[in-house]
């Protein structure tokens, strides 16, 4: 899995806007022949002097495209929003020049400004995982990625399953047969959040052993010991500023928990429960 950096510069006048992609001028267009489908990218933007510099996100890239010459930037990377940044985040160049790696031009910039500061940078090579494990670090700072949000492993895993379900079963046994049964081995770093384990607990014990949203008894007991099993699940994603409080959540059953957040949504944010 591939990481770029890309600069959204004070020379645009509005914030970093992911739904209308990121322009890559024609005189850079040589440096997207190396990026591919699929591949992430974190933006850094500097538009308003008295804030600084932000981590705008991580994104993905879906698509790019050529939008033709008569555009200041004719080449675009369509993206979508993985890290879904409630706000930016705003960076300390100084503290974080103490940690980057050496990039160049020492004597003239700070790490900082030599790593992230310049627009030629944009997409310019993979990033060193030092600085992906860096920028990592300022996203779980202010927003760790909770069970809401697929990390960028699942994302790709997501799409090699809708790959092969597109196939013929013919194609996918053929490649069964010759598939290792022992999968190999990778190490990933996954952000949770530190949730407080007397929401989780008050909220099961408020359900006793029936899912609050179809009423129905817990699908089966924990060999553990013997309690019903059910999920705890944040009405507000904590993504989105929820509450880790127990007003803001709700004990589900497995099917019910996974329709919240692969079907249609059926329960209510202004959801209250009578006893809170």
């Amino acid at each position: 899995m591939t990481y770029y950096y890309a600069f959204h510069s004070g020379s645009n006048t509005v914030d970093f806007d992911c739904s209308r992609g990121y322009g890559v001028s024609a005189k850079s267009a040589d440096k997207l022949s190396q990026v591919n489908i699929g591949d992430f990218v974190f933006v850094i933007q500097n538009v308003h002097q008295r804030i600084g510099y932000q981590l705008c996100g991580l994104y993905r890239i879906e698509e790019i495209t050529d939008v033709g010459s008569n555009y200041k930037y004719p080449h675009r990377v369509a993206l979508s929003d993985v890290s879904k940044l409630a706000e930016f985040i705003p960076l300390n160049r100084h503290a974080l020049s103490q940690e980057l790696p050496e990039a160049g031009k020492e004597g003239r910039w700070d790490r900082f400004m030599n790593h992230f500061a310049r627009q030629g940078r944009s997409f310019q090579k993979p990033l060193d995982e030092s600085v992906v494990a860096l920028l990592m670090a300022q996203l779980k700072s202010t927003h760790e990625a909770s069970e809401d949000i697929p990390t960028p492993e699942e994302i790709e895993f997501n799409d090699r399953v809708a790959k092969a379900l597109a196939q013929t079963q013919a194609e996918r046994l053929e490649r069964l047969k010759k598939a290792p049964v022992h999968p190999l081995k990778k190490q990933v770093t996954v952000w949770r959040y530190d949730r407080n384990p007397d929401v989780v607990a008050e909220v099961l014990a408020r359900a006793g052993n029936s899912c609050e949203s179809c009423r129905k008894t817990a699908p089966f007991k924990r060999t553990r010991d013997g309690s019903y099993y059910l999920e705890v699940h944040h009405i507000i994603p904590l993504s989105e500023k929820g509450e880790d409080s127990v007003q803001n959540a709700i004990a589900l059953c497995p099917n019910c928990h996974r329709q919240e957040h692969f079907g249609p949504v059926r329960i209510d944010k202004n959801w209250r429960p009578d006893k809170y």
